[in-house]
């Protein structure tokens, strides 16, 4: 029974060409887009790459200051955390097995015979290189001796290494750069990575304390990030309690400006739908918490509904119209005792053979998307750990099938009730 569906759903799939070509452009675009985001997501949110501990840490990335009256705020002050905050409140912290603190990343100038070369550069702990888990290509990460003795030394991705000295036989550790006028010598390289791993992204990472200003101010706000480790997902909500009991005996360095302090924790799934959502929750001195990441997974599942409904809406206008044209064929097989069962697992199967012809073109076009977008030089960010792996590749069949019965049930059901009369008449009951 289900080879003469096949045979029969391609015969009839063949017979209007331009129909078929237009019903398979329609579903490979849409999947298309979803299988990009959804790839997008799941490389973002997966436990993988760079940032492969992310289930194991809390993020803290911002700090508000505030001058408060009764209750009402005269001034403020937000930022990311200033190496006094972190040296006086965040380091003594007792629950986290592993602290880290650096810098977000700032363009740099540097030179290689004559050519001017922009680069970002992250000025890192030690600790960084135990939080992050980099592939060394070259080389090593500095020590956390080498950091406290604020010596000068670098560690660069793959594109810096090929911007500044080429193809060498010999490596490059052990080579120099020059910015910010300080020498750096080379002493690891690294493959490249980007969105969505940002934050541990850079082009160059470098010790904190070898700046040429010492950017190690001790005020409350200035450019760092601190990552709070624990051995698991478990020991979060103790690092998340004790974080919150330090942010309430926090005291401002400049009481007269300020005397209010709001800073919270999050972690790499909530951090990731505060910026998709654009929220200000960082600092956490909203009376009402909002729950970001289910408000943001809300919003993909509605617009996900939509958006296949619309181009699935369509697929069944122009099914209907498809079944109305054979509606003799209908009638005749009625007439000869074909019942509605095997009429709507006949046209399902037309469906689904022409979704999933559908499918593998969206499969196919989304794949040559992410190709694009990794090896193209229209984007500063690397998309190197987007790609179609396994879960997404399920998440994608899935999508098929549903998109399939979506927009086939309906004008199989419309053709199981035709009247064999009428439809041998060439009209619709």
């Amino acid at each position: 029974m289900l080879k003469n569906y096949l045979k029969l759903a391609f015969k009839v799939l063949l017979r209007r060409k331009l129909y078929t070509c237009i019903s398979i452009m329609c579903i490979a675009f849409t999947l298309m887009i979803l299988i990009l985001v959804t790839a997008i997501f799941q490389s973002a949110l997966s436990s993988e790459g760079v940032e492969r501990n992310s289930d194991h840490y809390l993020i803290v990335e911002g700090l508000m200051l505030r001058y408060e009256e009764n209750g009402r705020a005269s001034r403020s002050r937000n930022g990311e955390l200033g190496y006094g905050f972190i040296e006086k409140y965040v380091l003594p912290m007792n629950t986290p097995e592993t602290i880290s603190y650096f810098s977000t990343a700032s363009e740099v100038a540097g030179y290689s015979n004559g050519a001017r070369i922009q680069s970002l550069v992250k000025h890192v702990d030690a600790n960084f290189w135990e939080v992050f888990v980099f592939d060394f290509i070259e080389g090593r990460p500095f020590s956390r001796l080498e950091h406290e003795e604020a010596r000068p030394v670098a560690v660069i991705n793959e594109r810096t290494r090929d911007r500044y000295f080429g193809e060498r036989e010999n490596g490059v550790i052990g080579q120099s750069l020059f910015f910010q006028n300080i020498s750096y010598e080379v002493i690891g390289v690294v493959e490249n990575i980007g969105y969505p791993e940002e934050l541990a992204a850079s082009d160059i990472w470098v010790p904190i304390f070898a700046t040429a200003e010492r950017n190690v101010a001790r005020n409350d706000v200035g450019p760092y990030v601190a990552i709070l480790m624990g051995n698991n997902t478990g020991d979060l909500p103790a690092i998340e309690e004790e974080y919150a009991t330090v942010m309430g005996s926090f005291q401002p360095s400049d009481p007269q400006s300020y005397n209010k302090g709001y800073s919270r924790t999050e972690t790499n799934l909530e951090r990731f739908a505060r910026r998709i959502l654009g929220r200000l929750s960082i600092y956490g001195f909203e009376e009402t918490e909002r729950d970001d990441v289910g408000f943001m997974l809300s919003l993909l599942l509605i617009g996900g509904i939509l958006f296949m409904a619309l181009p699935a809406i369509n697929l069944v206008n122009l099914n209907t119209s498809r079944i109305l044209e054979r509606s003799r064929e209908i009638g005749v097989r009625k007439s000869f005792g074909a019942s509605a069962k095997t009429l709507v697992g006949q046209f399902l199967t037309e469906n689904i053979i022409l979704t999933a012809i559908g499918g593998v073109f969206g499969f196919l076009f989304a794949s040559l998307s992410l190709y694009f977008l990794s090896h193209s030089g229209m984007f500063q960010i690397s998309f190197g750990y987007i790609q179609i792996d396994l879960p997404v590749f399920f998440i994608s069949l899935g999508l098929i099938l549903f998109f399939a019965l979506l927009s086939g049930f309906y004008p199989a059901w419309k053709m199981s009730r035709l009247d064999p009369v009428y439809a041998l008449r060439g009209a619709a009951a």
